[in-house]
């Protein structure tokens, strides 16, 4: 059900062992009675992560506390609310969750963070600017102009006159490829855009948006093992390529692999999060893993984001049966 997805680039909770009951303070925050307890861990190897900061804000309060040596940590005399939790340790990428805590405590989040050497990022500086200088004004003014109407104006049919402009002035023109390859795309001209896409390949290997715009179009011809192991490669590549993670997260599930899924979906959540789609396959990724509170919180993201939607709409009706079976489980 379409309902089933939104997005959350986080999904959990922290438990520090040092912070017991001093966090219930008389006559300030911290009178409810709602704990939020968890663990981070790393998300290659699950292996719990010690000594990060876990930073807690709500709508009336705001607090920070360390994970012990095992990587867990607690919030406790909490109110009824939806809070954003953040994360930070040295060598690990940032992460930022929010959690409804709102009829039942949490006891059992898990932060899964991503260590920053595993990240690889786009080629060198220097690498990407010898490029640039390559390519002709003339041709990079063409490419612009493609780029205008394919994605400012809307128009696809308008903008491969200039694309293959720019390809025609600079043949390893890359990213003019990929540009061509989407308006094709857009115009369901699936093949064109399948054999365009290879040749950006050909042209510069290392194009990982070029896999990432493959494998979405193998995804959508229903050949989902090319479609993996195009969108793998992106990532291999570029591991901050949201629009992979996102297709990855879609298929997985669909192959019924939700673990994987969700880890992909939030990690897509996590590098952009002003694309709808994004938030609707975490939050279908929150559902499969049984993690129904990240999923109440996602809804709430949504319908922040996207009030007139007739999506946000619907799932309005489904936090109602979402909240009662969280409510259930923790009874």
């Amino acid at each position: 059900m379409a309902l089933y997805r939104i997005s959350l680039s986080f999904c959990l909770i922290f438990l520090a062992a040092n912070c017991t009951l001093a966090q219930c303070i008389s006559g300030g925050p911290g009178q409810g009675s709602l704990r939020l307890i968890g663990r981070v861990t790393n998300a290659q190897s699950d292996i719990e992560v010690p000594g990060v900061i876990v930073n807690l804000q709500g709508r009336k309060e705001r607090r920070r506390v360390s994970a012990d040596n095992r990587g867990r940590f607690e919030f406790l005399c909490l109110e009824s609310d939806i809070y954003t939790v953040e994360t930070r340790r040295d060598g690990y990428a940032p992460t930022r969750v929010q959690f409804a805590l709102l009829d039942s405590s949490i006891p059992d989040a898990v932060i899964r963070i991503e260590q920053l050497r595993t990240i690889t990022t786009k080629p060198a500086g220097h690498v990407l600017s010898v490029r640039q200088r390559l390519i002709p004004k003339k041709a990079r003014a063409a490419f612009q102009k493609g780029v205008k109407q394919l994605h400012r104006k809307k128009q696809p049919e308008r903008s491969l006159s200039h694309l293959h402009k720019a390809i025609e002035l600079y043949p390893d023109y890359d990213e003019a490829y990929v540009q061509l390859a989407v308006a094709f795309s857009r115009l369901l001209q699936m093949e064109d855009a399948e054999r365009t896409l290879q040749e950006a390949i050909k042209v510069y290997p290392q194009n990982g948006r070029a896999y990432a715009f493959l494998g979405k179009v193998y995804q959508q011809q229903g050949s989902d093992q090319e479609a993996l192991a195009a969108l793998r490669q992106a990532i291999d590549i570029d591991s901050r390529l949201w629009l992979a993670h996102l297709d990855l997260g879609r298929i997985l599930a669909e192959q019924g692999k939700f673990e994987d899924a969700y880890r992909h979906a939030s990690l897509a959540h996590q590098l952009t999060a002003d694309v709808p789609d994004v938030h609707l396959v975490f939050y279908n990724a929150c559902i499969n893993s049984q993690k129904y509170t990240a999923a109440l919180a996602e809804i709430d993201e949504y319908v922040r984001l996207y009030p007139n939607s007739d999506v946000a709409k619907e799932m309005l009706v489904v936090r109602k049966q979402l909240s009662r079976k969280v409510a259930d489980k923790a009874e």
